[in-house]
């Protein structure tokens, strides 16, 4: 594992799949969720199938939760703020479009240095935005939805895990620009923090307006189950051949 950084950000790359290869073919990014340390999903780099040549990279969130609400959330990170009390209050109450706005608020810069991060690793691999995937959990399937929807470059798909739609009207006016674009859409039945209605919802905006849907529901709440583990592992393959 290699310890990288880059767009001002820690960055751990997985080089197993390089073990045969002279340089680097491919790239799959994944970000992790609100409150997950920045090893929080390195894991899956060890289950997960990709093609030889393929280096998975793993940047960690800049905001050091631990600094902000103290000793508790140690090594905490998120790419940008929430108040999970006020978005735990707002689901419950039903009011889906104050959840919303709050999950948002902070959104913009996130995925700007998310967007810097993907120009680092192309120039700094050599690699065509056609050959990486973009993928995250929760808070970092939030980013990785709004980089897909404003950003013009081409991505070989998406890995959307467990995330949520911060605002209809967008997706509804931005995703069918970029018809056809993969993506692996999935979220928990009984997820008690983002609506599995919510990704419902998206699922059929995107599907409307033309993006490759691949979509994996499963029992369960906020999480990567080995469901998702294995779609992922069937997708990317192909997406990066």
């Amino acid at each position: 594992m290699d310890d990288l950084k880059l767009a001002g950000l820690r960055v751990r790359l997985n080089r197993s799949a390089l073990s045969r290869s002279k340089s680097m073919k491919a790239a799959v990014v994944l970000l992790h969720g609100f409150g997950a340390p920045g090893t929080d999903l390195v894991s899956i780099g060890d289950v997960i199938s990709v093609p030889e040549g393929t280096g998975i990279f793993f940047p960690e969130g800049p905001l050091d939760l631990g600094q902000l609400l103290g000793p508790a959330y140690a090594a905490a990170r998120a790419w940008w703020p929430i108040d999970m009390v006020q978005l735990q209050v707002a689901m419950m109450t039903g009011q889906v479009a104050r959840a919303a706005q709050g999950i948002a608020a902070g959104l913009e810069d996130a995925s700007h240095q998310v967007r810097r991060l993907i120009d680092e690793i192309q120039s700094e691999f050599g690699l065509d935005s056609r050959r990486i995937v973009l993928g995250g959990f929760s808070q970092g399937a939030v980013a990785c939805l709004d980089i897909a929807l404003r950003d013009s470059r081409d991505l070989a798909g998406l890995l959307l895990m467990s995330g949520t739609m911060v605002s209809e009207e967008l997706v509804s006016a931005l995703a069918p620009h970029r018809a056809g674009m993969r993506v692996l859409l999935s979220h928990g039945q009984s997820d008690p923090i983002l609506p599995y209605s919510i990704a419902e919802a998206l699922r059929d905006q995107l599907n409307s307006a033309g993006w490759q849907m691949s979509w994996v529901p499963f029992p369960g709440g906020h999480g990567i189950p080995l469901d998702v583990v294995r779609a992922a592992s069937t997708l990317l393959p192909e997406w990066l051949k």
